[in-house]
């Protein structure tokens, strides 16, 4: 018989599952879950509905529809700090993650490295008044690159949890936390061990939140319920491990959950885990994250083997090295940043101030042009235009088109490592101490 086969069956499993919550192991810091479940039940995955956002909401990683793409603003170029500036508020730590806007509050991951907490943090979006700050873990931090933090990977709101990774005690942890900063779970995902750290950000898809713990070892992807925090799926994939963060794409008729890795990019099945495809590169190393137009994916890696950026059709099954590569560039390939399609143009932003704009169908040069500064943060394009934002703290304002055509450029004074977040009319803008939001203007179309 299904587990779901009868209604008395299917409210048993829920009585468990509510019941199940309140089960805990002690850990550091509120309630902690050791889950190793490796199946589920894909009707289940299924009938529950994705959450919906408004487009004053940029609830993740890359935004709602996980492109970064804000289609409905526009902002003044250049702003002035009297007339455009909302309000700056201090951080307290450190950290690299994204803001996360949900309503009326902004939430971040933080880090105290003195101290080794890595805290969530809520911000009133109205005034950037420090609402709460909640500590998630003490103690046991890991190795790190020097450009990284132990608050990289940008929280994810569902609507009703602020959901957040860390990676501590040589552990890949997911922790949901309430509106009031009260943590409700926390899943041990599996080991994490790595030179450089952890920075990958979570992805939503229905009822999971899927993140890739992408050990040196054993690099898994793994589908976790957001009500309960039981892993649904946990899968290996044949690739080598990761830094970049898995999105969910709709493309080539179908969802599929995509990451970029050391030895390709692979795909999945979100539901549950199943691996779709998978293209293979040699020794590139993926920090960022994938992006795509309705039949293509688009990935971009480097590292030891050279650069490396190819555009593979997504209809595949198996290994479509040799059957989907529709082109590959060993050149112009970018290592961080994240890539952004747009009217049939890729543009590519470099860590060493270089963007460069190709035909997305052919891979040529349509052109490319130097900014200057270093970037670790991924441009966003808000209308027609892209913002950008160095490691210096220039932020670089261009049109999107045929011809480069530079609109702004505004000194923060401040380093900026976190990507900017533009949604509910406002730039969000986080340096290595402060928080700012800027006004901006509607667009002529909305």
């Amino acid at each position: 018989m299904s587990l779901y086969g009868t209604s008395r069956i299917t409210s048993l499993v829920q009585l468990f599952l509510v019941l199940s919550v309140h089960v805990i192991v002690v850990g550091e810091i509120g309630c902690q879950r050791n889950s190793t479940k490796l199946i589920s039940d894909p009707t289940a995955i299924e009938a529950t509905g994705q959450p919906t956002f408004s487009k004053s909401d940029w609830p993740c990683w890359r935004g709602p529809e996980q492109n970064n793409r804000a289609e409905d603003l526009e902002f003044p170029d250049p702003w002035s700090d009297e007339e455009s500036i909302v309000w700056k508020t201090n951080i307290p730590g450190s950290g690299h993650s994204s803001p996360c806007v949900y309503q009326e509050n902004i939430y971040l991951t933080s880090a105290d490295e003195d101290e080794e907490i890595q805290n969530v943090i809520a911000v009133n979006a109205s005034d950037g008044s420090l609402r709460w700050q909640t500590p998630i873990h003490r103690g046991q931090f890991p190795n790190r690159h020097v450009k990284n933090s132990h608050a990289s990977s940008t929280p994810l709101c569902d609507g009703s949890h602020i959901l957040c990774c860390f990676v501590n005690s040589d552990s890949l942890y997911v922790t949901a936390v309430d509106f009031d900063g009260v943590v409700s779970w926390r899943t041990r995902v599996g080991s994490y061990k790595t030179t450089h750290g952890f920075g990958a950000s979570p992805t939503m898809y229905r009822s999971l939140i899927i993140v890739a713990c992408e050990d040196q070892k054993k690099p898994v992807l793994a589908g976790i319920d957001r009500r309960s925090g039981n892993v649904m799926w946990r899968v290996s994939h044949n690739n080598k491990m990761s830094y970049g963060s898995p999105v969910v794409a709709h493309v080539s008729g179908r969802n599929q959950l995509v990451l970029p890795t050391w030895g390709g990019v692979v795909s999945h099945d979100p539901t549950t885990g199943e691996f779709l495809w998978s293209c293979h590169w040699e020794d590139g190393i993926a920090v960022n994250s994938v992006c795509w137009d309705d039949q293509r994916i688009y990935a971009s890696a480097s590292g030891k083997g050279g650069p490396r950026l190819v555009c593979v059709r997504a209809d595949g099954r198996g290994d479509v090295t040799e059957s989907h590569v529709v082109w590959r560039k060993d050149r112009g390939a970018i290592h961080v940043p994240c890539p952004i399609v747009v009217n049939g143009r890729l543009y590519l932003l470099g860590d060493k101030g270089v963007v460069r704009c190709l035909d997305a169908l052919t891979g040529e040069l349509i052109w490319r042009q130097r900014l200057g500064g270093n970037f670790f943060a991924s441009p966003i394009l808000a209308g027609d235009n892209f913002y950008a934002a160095s490691e210096q703290g220039m932020i670089h304002v261009w049109r999107e088109g045929l011809d480069f055509e530079h609109l702004a450029k505004k000194n923060m004074q401040q380093n900026i490592m976190a990507s900017p977040v533009i949604c509910n009319g406002r730039l969000y803008l986080r340096t290595t101490t402060t928080l700012y939001c800027i006004a901006g203007s509607p667009s002529r179309e909305s």
